[in-house]
């Protein structure tokens, strides 16, 4: 499995990998945890703690790899420095992209006559997430009105 890290605008700058396509940079100690009853997914490695992994791996980078034939991806939250049977090696733990979705709560929101675009931008505004909508959703028009002040993720759930 290769591992893409990708910096704050999703563009790629690293792999980290055990199958030789980047022998200076492998990964090991990985734990990817996934909590089905609040989709909140994470990710554990260690990498050697070399120039070229202390470039690539920081705070607030991204972690994607392939997973059951999906993409995964994940955001790093901590880094943790340590020397290890000789080695120095980068401990790092990562949450899944749409953690912050289930911490973050929205009020009270009314729409009229809007669609799931409009939806979208009213309910993801302020978190940072882009969203793509397709043409046949975006002709379709409803009433949305939520009274109670709810995690954004919740609201997605209930909606989509």
């Amino acid at each position: 499995m290769n591992i893409f890290i990708l910096n704050r605008n999703y563009k790629r700058i690293g792999v980290l990998s055990n199958q030789g396509v980047n022998p200076k940079a492998p990964y090991f100690d990985d734990l990817y945890t996934q909590e089905l009853e609040t989709s909140a997914d994470t990710f554990y490695f260690s990498a050697l703690s070399t120039s070229y992994t202390q470039d690539i791996l920081e705070i607030g980078n991204h972690v994607t790899f392939e997973f059951n034939n999906q993409q995964k991806l994940f955001v790093i939250s901590s880094l943790e420095f340590e020397h290890k049977e000789g080695m120095n090696v980068i401990g790092v733990y990562a949450e899944g992209a749409g953690f912050e979705l289930l911490e973050t709560y929205k009020k009270d929101i009314k729409l009229e006559q809007c669609n799931y675009s409009q939806f979208l931008a009213k309910i993801l505004e302020g978190t940072g997430w882009k969203y793509k909508v397709s043409s046949s959703l975006a002709k379709n028009l409803q009433d949305m009105e939520y009274t109670q002040k709810k995690k954004v993720y919740t609201k997605l759930k209930d909606r989509i």
